[in-house]
């Protein structure tokens, strides 16, 4: 699972997150430079999206990260016109997309990306982490302050679900379905049950949880990685 940051001042960066979500991708989705430099410096991603089409902000991003020797791929969403594509590519993008498109081609574009900057396989055990919590695909461990967190299947498998979507409400459906099996007829209880069993092992107060929150009348979020 890929952490993806995606920086655009408008509607279609959060379509763009949303897409990238249902890929698979942790995404934090941020709305301004400051925004920005601070969820890459604090937690360097996978990927960075970033939308150069309205502002010279996003290109300098772009440049500034060069410049300061940062080696993360960067995908560039431009504007109509060859000029503007290779000015994104001058600062440092890595690959661009420019209109028409969908979220879905750059959803496409970013797999590539990612493959091209990591290996095939690689690119989806990057570590996850959020706040004092790291999560490892790979190995399919999880620490917290460095010391390794005994998880079940079952709540490491909720936990994988919920990093998924991040900042986005789950329905409880929805996150029984991903963890249980068909056989298996679990219901709200249960759920309720491994949500409260994971936070007593993740969270630094259980009682007053801060990385996977209840949706009354929905279901359950987890904090948005980098947080």
């Amino acid at each position: 699972m890929a952490r993806v940051v995606v920086f655009e001042d408008g509607a279609q960066g959060y379509s763009i997150a949303a897409a990238l979500a249902t890929c698979g991708f942790a995404v934090s989705a941020v709305r301004t430079v400051e925004h920005a430099r601070q969820v890459v410096d604090r937690t360097p991603p996978a990927l960075l999206i970033v939308d150069v089409r309205h502002s010279d902000v996003a290109m300098q991003l772009v440049t500034e990260l060069r410049g300061a020797g940062s080696t993360i791929p960067v995908l560039a969403v431009c504007a109509d016109g060859e000029s503007h594509v290779v000015a994104a590519f001058d600062a440092g993008a890595d690959d661009c997309v420019g209109p028409p498109y969908g979220a879905a081609e750059v959803s496409a574009r970013a797999l590539a990306l990612l493959r091209r900057a990591y290996g095939r396989e690689d690119w989806q055990a990057a570590p996850i982490r959020i706040g004092r919590l790291v999560v490892c695909p790979r190995s399919h461990q999880a620490t917290r302050d460095g010391v390794p967190v005994r998880l079940s299947p079952k709540e490491y498998g909720l936990l994988l679900a919920l990093l998924a979507s991040p900042r986005r409400a789950m329905e409880r459906r929805e996150l029984l379905a991903r963890v249980w099996p068909e056989r298996e007829v679990p219901n709200g209880r249960t759920l309720d049950m491994h949500i409260a069993w994971l936070r007593q092992k993740i969270e630094v107060d259980h009682r007053r949880p801060r990385i996977i929150r209840t949706v009354p009348s929905v279901g359950y979020l987890i904090a948005s990685p980098g947080d």
